[in-house]
């Protein structure tokens, strides 16, 4: 991994430096299973074609970007069968078990080093980068959501 130049900006300096680690790391992660049909849980289970697509669908994400949990809206808590939270988490284990245990972790991690890059980078405040939206400034409260 090169180093970056001395003459760059630290927020650039660490863009760069966190680039080359996110392209070291996705070359060096591959699936426990290369195909998503081939994982045990999907093989040996008896679905509806409609839901085997999505499961296989899920499981075909990348290893950076596990499938979304629902928003707080989806759910009616009326407690229907199967509930959109039983659903994703069908969805979710079907990605763990395609790219093994530490993957939802690592997905967390990145997610959180970038969240913290935005914010440095937004409060650098240098000229030619970017401003990221601070959470402050969305005009909403964090966990509300509108009815």
């Amino acid at each position: 991994m090169a180093v970056p130049a001395a003459s760059a900006s630290p927020a650039v300096a660490i863009v760069q430096l966190l680039d080359g680690a996110a392209a070291a790391e996705d070359s060096a992660a591959t699936p426990a299973f290369a195909d998503p049909a081939d994982i045990p849980m999907l093989r040996h289970a008896r679905l509806a074609p409609a839901r085997l697509e999505q499961l296989l669908a899920a499981a075909g994400r990348e290893r950076d970007d596990p499938p979304p949990p629902p928003r707080p809206d989806e759910c009616c808590g009326s407690s229907c069968s199967p509930c959109v939270k039983q659903l994703w988490s069908e969805e979710l284990r079907a990605w763990k078990e395609r790219w093994g245990v530490g993957a939802a972790a690592a997905a967390r991690r990145a997610a959180k080093a970038e969240a913290r890059l935005a914010v440095g980078v937004a409060k650098a405040g240098k000229a030619g980068v970017q401003r990221t939206q601070e959470p402050s400034e969305t005009g909403t409260m964090p966990g509300a959501f509108d009815w």
